[in-house]
């Protein structure tokens, strides 16, 4: 009969079929749990029954593999992963949430939202919930047509003129230039420099966000569940950046936690002329239902910078990204995002 092998000699068996770098601080798979267990807890069970397990385990192995390997592609360098930010108090402060200003004149993006969305240049935003409709989307959802309109024209075409046929094509994309303008202004002055300056990509489509009240039309608010964005396969490295148009407060706000898992989840309370920065990668945010009777507007978009852990280029495939890239299978400069380049400058932390 056959000797079971060594507890080590398992170990080191099932780290090499599974290729996991547990070296580098990773949660290992459920199978390499399990195979550890096995060495560790029965090491005199017999050694054919558990090859054969192992031999049952080949499409688990890939998936573990495929997981593993998502992994270690989106905790590269130690700068840009999460256990990077605990040796690098630079880095830490840079994630740490803060509420910034920004001239409103300068960088007028209410108005230019307004253009856009064909609104009145006098209506009140905060109150579009009266002059708009909703969308249905494929999940049931009720969503504000004018956050559809918007988010359905990620590469500012006049692709959204189907929503609004009636509207002149040529004011229609003007008005989509001058918000572009606004935009990447806003981001080379302000945003770039902030985050440490140097080769920027930043969110190439900003998304727009329309929260209804409850009481508008009589349909309930879309709430976004609880998440972080490292569920929806964004890297590490990059920062949130959160412009309400409108101002927020209580049901109708982002609410979001101070540090990852830390739980004192706390609402943003702000007025337009103020923005977020927060590190949504990892912090956990969700909305509530909006009981404060006026609609809250707002946009938001992504950055990543060297002081922020640097750009992995490996997210540009295998991970379909929607609307919110201009090719699906590119997550990287020309797809998600955009870029700019600035002089090196110290983060604004």
């Amino acid at each position: 009969m056959r000797r079971a092998p060594a507890r080590s000699t398992v170990c080191v068996a099932m780290l090499a079929i599974f290729h996991t770098p547990l070296a580098r601080g990773l949660v290992p798979s459920v199978a390499l749990t399990a195979g550890l267990t096995v060495g560790l807890v029965h090491p005199t069970a017999g050694w054919n029954a558990r090859a054969r397990r192992v031999r049952a385990w080949p499409a688990r192995a890939h998936r573990s593999r495929v997981a593993c390997e998502g992994a270690r592609l989106q905790s590269q360098g130690a700068a840009g992963g999460v256990a990077g930010a605990a040796a690098d108090p630079a880095l830490r402060a840079l994630r740490e949430e803060r509420i910034l200003e920004f001239d409103t004149e300068r960088y007028p993006f209410r108005e230019a939202v307004k253009r856009v969305l064909d609104l009145d240049p006098t209506q009140e935003m905060g109150g579009v919930h009266e002059i708009s409709k909703y969308h249905t989307d494929k999940s049931g959802n009720k969503v504000n047509s004018l956050q559809v309109m918007w988010n359905a024209d990620r590469d500012r075409s006049g692709r959204t003129l189907t929503v609004k046929p009636d509207r002149d094509p040529q004011e229609a994309r003007a008005a989509y230039e001058a918000f572009d303008q606004i935009y990447q202004d806003f981001i080379r002055d302000v945003i770039a420099p902030s985050i440490g300056g140097g080769k920027v990509l930043f969110q190439r489509a900003p998304t727009l966000r329309v929260m209804a009240p409850e009481e508008g039309g009589g349909v309930v608010s879309v709430m976004s569940k609880l998440h972080k964005d490292e569920d929806y396969h964004h890297q590490h490295s990059e920062l949130n950046f959160w412009l309400p148009l409108t101002p927020v407060w209580g049901g109708n706000t982002l609410w979001v936690e101070s540090a990852p898992a830390l739980g004192d989840f706390h609402p943003l309370e702000l007025d337009y002329g103020r923005y977020v920065r927060f590190y949504g990668n990892q912090c956990r945010h969700k909305t509530n239902s909006n009981d404060t009777g006026k609609s809250r507007v707002s946009i938001d978009f992504r950055a990543v910078s060297d002081a922020s852990g640097g750009h992995d280029p490996s997210f540009r495939k295998g991970v379909r990204r929607g609307a919110k890239a201009l090719f699906q299978d590119i997550f990287d400069e020309g797809g998600f995002y955009s870029a700019v380049e600035v002089p090196l400058a110290a983060p604004d932390a």
